[in-house]
């Protein structure tokens, strides 16, 4: 009789011991009875093969075999009588999938490209992998039968289409690992494999091919136990359990096992639940505050114990903010290193989960090498960048730049050549100033006395490869052994050797795993491309676009653990892994969780869409955002005895953090039990030891910087102080505290006229920028640096297709009489959005999964933005008179003129979104409108600072021209902005619902201070509430109103004026200060793109930053009433 049981149960409760020892006490009891299969995901089978060993005593080496699918099925490739043939690797399949793209591009349509980018080459290989592990296949495609649904269909025939192709090059010669699977179900089903007792353990989810070797073992093995890493109610028929889970993969994969459960009920196949037993769970006896912490996690506050806070519990949850990553991170080491010498612990007893490891990998690994800690870190680098990596693709480039000698200086500068930097930069000036290709330079003395020995061997090669290798065509066996005839002649490959060993000599552990894999991995890139190509013949120019789409791709640089590591790992890799005390870094609100964007190439609704059709493929972006709570609860009852939570304040551009929404949560529910830290204040002197274990000098002087920065922390921070002088290192403070910044010294008089003109003729933006930091002005209005290019959704809101949009819809709304009703307004813009973006996005079959985002993206939010204006243009009393007014020099209005002085002349232009009139009895009222794609407020302090001058100055213009605008004086009412936004699409709601929830986006601004005047915006004010902030009351105007007074508004105009002049003098007299402003928690440097060129850092360079205070909104008036004041004083 076969046994089928699923042992579930809640993080902690026992599962993989109660696993491991039924596994432990057969072997102890029979070592070489039948054999028993313990499979395990790939990046716990070290842990688990190590545990297993040590709860048997040994016994499990002679009968257990502890497997991976993947290991699975390279044993079923032997079985099946495919050993011989070879296994596609990394860089080969990314390559080959390349290939196939091409050989399949005549017959593509959704997913044809006429030159794919690198990335968009890996998507569409991320895509056929999905394709292959989903099991889909023609059959899938005929269930799509919905005409809607076209694109769809048409995207998985492409895939399929490349899939085929892919297969085809590889057919009897190599094999895929992801076709090893289904191999491996058919080796089950046959009873050829697995037929003995079979254990599975740490999985949080299967795929679609390995659910259906879970149904095949099912079915066929003799006895199959297996763990759950959910409650047992998942396991039941009651969907609602499953359905409001908090856990969503693990409530997804409780329901397949469910249906699994169910089919096989018959056999005996049964639930073993290790929730009910258990009062408290073996992994958090030594802590309660850690089971208060795991119902938290789970969802349940309702199990939350009585706060139990003793010392040691005090302890178990801690929570710190630094004021940087680095001291995050230096502070973490601290902690580890007091755990360990304090409590005696091996280094496999801490573990160490990084949230975003990409963030925190280089900080980790330098310090920890510093600290002398054993670590494995997956630290994976892209092979593209690799020296040896850019030596290839320089040698492919010299035919395909008709051996221009740009490419033979890339070869050069890789370092990898026996040359030095200086006579490569020689080479390159002399190549430079002569003009010479590499053809005309290796005939030029080819032999000669004087030349080094080097240079006539490196000569001699590439002449050599350079005339074997056609660029007409060439097949791979001969590329390949041309390329490395050369770099074996010019010994490259020993020259890496000795970087590996200098590098492992240095400590630097990574960096020469890095160097050695980078050389195995292209080798089997060699090794791949020959064994698909042999001897077919391409143009060279495909050989590069293959192999850069491979390298692209292709990562490397791990270290595999060792007995007695720090383990260092990310939520999503955390699989039945277990310690007494664990540290989880970069706990803000970009990670904390981290945001799940949609894919480009299939959307959300796509893919959502194909799982009603029983198709499987990748989650959506919001099931993998609500995948992320599994992952929260999975790292934050890994420990036994401790969690240590932490979070910079600040990301590495300056950005303010705050804590991410779990860590809010955990405050909330565990105000009791945790303790938080502030790494700037010592509040209990014990703490002191643990802060400080981490002895780096330089760790020192930053921790005491951060010590003497608070007077009662002072002490602290001259201790170690004395400490670095007695060390030799008291100079260490000094260049710490010294600015870092680059200088940027005024530029002379002469010297800016030339740049920028004697009279200045600027945008009102340009001067806004000048406001908020100098230098940053000097840097992209007058240097025209510039970042580079990247296309979405906000850069196009930001340009000509917004504005032309909602200008030809108000043009025709204004000529309509009677006033449109909301549905023909509707139909009008959508009419128009699609005559736009057929001018602006041709071709849109064809087009770039990117670009057809944006589509999707640019209508939601024109469509939401239209709903809330016909909102606003019902309910108010003006009127659109004029949009996309220019004043400018031709234009219908002159630009503002202001004299400087000393013959020099401002001129200020720009262009003036929309501008709406009303009339109160025999008057005429203007309020500007500026379209913004994010909601923005008027800040009234920010006008005064110089820092937002586009509306005051928009204002003016429309005042003085009103004469001949509107034939008659007009007076000001208002200017306020007006977001182009769609806060629903970027969360990733139904396009349709979103449009149909005509919730008005509020105009912010400011208005004038005339109760008549305001009632003009709104007919349902005060009562209603949505179109503005509160502005009015019942009896008069809302004291928080943002209005200003007829006298106000003067002076506010006469003030914005003289704060351009100023600004523009500022520029004239050639002011470049590295000195970015900092108002509140806003900083210049948020949305800088030039930070790489300043080196400015906030937290070591405040003196040179200029801090404006808050001021309230009264006192800005009163100042401006100085300057009325003076103004008619003037007059």
């Amino acid at each position: 009789m076969r046994l089928i049981e699923v042992v579930a149960g809640r993080a902690g409760v026992g599962k993989t011991r109660e696993l491991l020892s039924r596994i432990a006490a057969l072997c102890k009891s029979d070592p070489l009875g039948e054999p028993l299969i313990l499979i395990v995901p790939d990046q716990y089978a070290f842990t688990a093969e190590k545990r297993l060993l040590q709860m048997s005593e040994g016994g499990a080496v002679t009968r257990v075999s502890v497997e991976t699918f993947t290991r699975l099925a390279y044993r079923a490739k032997q079985l099946l009588g495919k050993a011989n043939v070879p296994l596609v690797r990394g860089p080969g399949r990314h390559a080959l999938i390349a290939a196939a793209y091409e050989v399949a591009y005549p017959s593509l349509t959704r997913l044809r490209r006429s030159n794919p980018t690198p990335q968009f080459l890996a998507r569409i290989g991320k895509l056929i992998e999905e394709c292959q592990t989903s099991l889909v296949d023609e059959d899938c495609v005929r269930r799509i039968g919905h005409a809607e649904q076209a694109e769809l269909r048409g995207k998985l025939t492409d895939a399929l289409q490349i899939l085929d192709a892919y297969r085809h090059l590889i057919a009897d010669k190599m094999t895929d690992r992801h076709d090893l699977l289904p191999l491996l179900a058919e080796g089950i089903k046959r009873r050829r494999l697995l037929v003995g007792a079979v254990f599975l353990d740490g999985f949080l989810g299967y795929t679609p091919q390995e659910f259906a070797i879970l149904e095949q073992l099912f079915e066929n093995s003799t006895q199959l136990t297996m763990t759950y890493s959910g409650p047992a109610s998942y396991l039941t028929p009651r969907i609602e359990s499953r359905t409001h889970a908090s856990l969503a993969q693990a409530a997804e994969t409780g329901g397949q096992l469910f249906r699994l459960l169910s089919r096989f009920s018959e056999r005996g196949a049964r639930v073993t639940d290790l929730d009910l037993p258990v009062i408290n769970p073996p992994r958090f006896l030594k802590s309660p505050v850690l089971k208060n912490l795991e119902a938290v996690a789970f969802g349940e506050y309702e199990r939350l114990l009585p706060s139990a806070k003793s010392d040691r519990a005090s302890t178990s949850l801690v929570v710190t903010h630094a004021p940087h990553r680095r001291a995050e991170v230096e502070d973490v080491i601290s902690r580890l290193l007091f755990l360990r010498e304090s409590e005696d612990l091996a280094w496999s007893d801490l573990m160490l989960i990084t949230t975003n490891p990409r963030d925190y990998a280089s900080l980790l690994s330098t310090h920890l090498e510093e600290a002398k800690i054993p670590f494995f870190l997956d630290r994976r680098r892209p092979l593209l960048h690799h020296p040896l990596a850019r030596a290839i693709l320089s040698l492919l480039s010299l035919q395909e730049d008709s051996l221009a000698s740009r490419a033979l200086v890339g070869l050069l500068k890789t370092d990898l050549l026996p040359f030095t930097r200086a006579a490569v930069d020689a080479f390159e000036n002399d190549w430079i100033e002569t003009g010479v290709t590499v053809r005309e330079w290796l005939a030029k003395e080819r032999v000669s006395s004087r030349a080094p020995r080097s240079l006539y061997d490196f000569k001699r090669s590439l002449d050599s490869f350079v005339s074997s290798v056609s660029r007409g065509g060439v097949d791979a066996q001969t590329l390949v052994e041309r390329m490395d005839q050369f770099l074996v002649e010019m010994r490259v490959f020993d020259l890496l050797a000795k970087r590996v060993e200098h590098d492992r000599a240095a400590g630097k552990r990574l960096d020469a795993q890095f160097h050695e894999q980078a050389a195995t991995e292209i080798a089997q890139l060699f090794e791949d491309l020959t064994y698909a190509f042999g001897d077919s013949v391409k143009p060279l120019s495909e050989w590069e676009t293959l192999i850069r789409a491979a390298l692209a791709t292709v990562h490397a640089g791990n270290v595999p653990p060792q007995a007695d590591t720090l383990i260092i790992t990310d939520p999503s890799r955390l699989r039945g892994n277990e310690a007494k005390h664990v540290c989880v870094l970069g706990c803000d609100d970009a990670n904390f969780p981290p945001i799940h964007r949609e894919d480009d190439v299939l959307s959300d609704l796509e893919r959502e869409w194909l799982r009603t059709f029983g198709i499987f493929i990748g989650p959506s972006a919001l099931k993998r955002q609500s995948f992320e709570r599994d992952r929260f609860y999975a790292l934050a009852t890994r420990a036994t005895d401790s969690v240590a939570f932490s979070y910079a304040q600040s990301d590495e551009r300056g950005r303010k953090r705050s804590p991410g929404e779990y860590l809010r949560e955990l405050k909330q529910a565990l105000c009791a039990d945790l303790i938080e830290r502030d790494l700037g204040v010592l509040e209990n002197a014990e703490w002191l030891a643990e802060t400080t274990r981490f002895r780096s000098p330089a760790a020192m002087a930053r921790q005491a910087l951060l010590w003497m920065q608070n007077s009662s922390q002072r002490t602290f921070g001259e201790t170690f102080e004395a400490e670095l002088q007695q060390m030799g290192y008291a100079g260490l403070m000094l260049d710490l505290t010294h600015p870092r910044t680059a200088k940027s010294e005024q530029l002379a008089r002469d010297l800016a006229n030339r740049l920028y003109g004697t009279s200045l003729y600027v945008s009102v933006s340009r001067l806004e920028r000048h406001a908020a930091c100098a230098f940053a002005h000097f840097g992209s209005d007058g240097l025209k640096l510039q970042p580079r290019k990247t296309v979405d959704v906000d850069a196009l809101l930001k340009g000509q297709f917004l504005h032309e949009v909602l200008h030809l819809y108000t043009t025709w709304q204004q000529a309509q009489d009677p006033f449109p009703a909301f549905e023909q307004a509707h139909a009008k813009m959508e009419e128009i959005i699609a005559a736009q973006m057929e001018r602006q996005f041709p071709f849109a079959e064809t087009a770039s999964a990117a670009t057809r985002l944006n589509r999707r993206q640019l209508r939601a939010r024109l469509l939401r933005s239209h709903a809330a204006l016909y909102e606003h243009d019902v309910r108010s009393a003006y009127k659109t008179a004029e949009t996309e007014v220019l004043f400018d020099e031709g234009a219908t209005l002159p630009p503002i003129s202001i004299r400087l002085g000393d013959g020099e002349l401002l001129k200020i232009r720009g262009r003036i979104d929309r501008i709406d009139l009303a009339f109160l009895g025999e008057r005429m009222y203007f309020r500007v409108i500026d379209y913004k794609s994010r909601p923005r407020a008027v800040d009234l302090l920010r006008m005064y600072l110089g820092l937002s001058l586009q509306l005051p100055v928009y204002a003016h213009v429309i005042e003085a021209a009103s004469e001949a605008l509107f034939h008659a004086p007009s007076q000001f009412a208002g200017m306020y902005y007006v977001p182009v936004y769609d806060p629903l699409s970027e969360l990733k709601r139904d396009e349709e619902a979103a449009l149909s929830l005509r919730k008005p986006i509020r105009f912010r601004g400011l208005g004038l201070a005339n109760r008549d005047v305001l009632q003009l915006l709104d007919r349902n004010l005060p009562a209603a509430k949505d179109l503005f902030p509160q502005m009015l009351t019942k009896t008069g105007i809302h004291t928080n109103a943002m209005v200003v007074s007829a006298e106000v508004w003067r002076a506010l105009r006469e003030h914005t004026l003289k704060k351009a002049s100023e600004l523009a003098r500022s520029m004239v007299d050639g002011v470049t200060a590295i000195a970015p402003y900092q108002l509140k928690q806003e900083r210049a440097c948020q949305n800088c793109n030039l930070q790489s060129v300043c080196q400015f850092e906030a937290h070591f360079d405040e003196r040179q930053m200029r801090v404006f205070k808050s001021i309230a909104k009264d006192d800005v008036i009163a100042q401006l009433n100085v300057v009325a004041l003076d103004v008619r004083e003037v007059q």
